[in-house]
């Protein structure tokens, strides 16, 4: 659905993106189905708190290529989170 806990200081997951992203610890926020769509105020927060959001793309998918990205040495993994390799991220509808 896009969306998530974001209250509480110590138990939402804005303030866990806060911590990783203080640590340079990537989090993926998949699958969000429209970039230009309205979204949700936690998803808002959300992003704000530094979660890389992903569209159209399946849980499988994204796990897959989170393995693939951040087990290699050749590209920077958030390129590679972000980009369409082999038609894994749909086009919106």
């Amino acid at each position: 659905a896009g969306t998530a806990c974001v209250s509480g200081k110590k138990t939402s997951l804005a303030a866990f993106s806060e911590k990783c992203r203080k640590a340079d610890i990537p989090i993926y926020f998949g699958s969000l189905k429209n970039p230009d769509g309205d979204i949700y105020e936690s998803t808002s927060r959300l992003l704000d708190s530094g979660i890389m959001p992903l569209y159209n793309i399946s849980p499988y998918a994204l796990y897959a290529k989170a393995i693939i990205a951040h087990n290699q040495t050749q590209s920077v993994p958030s390129e590679i989170m972000q980009a369409n390799i082999a038609d894994e991220v749909l086009p919106p509808k």
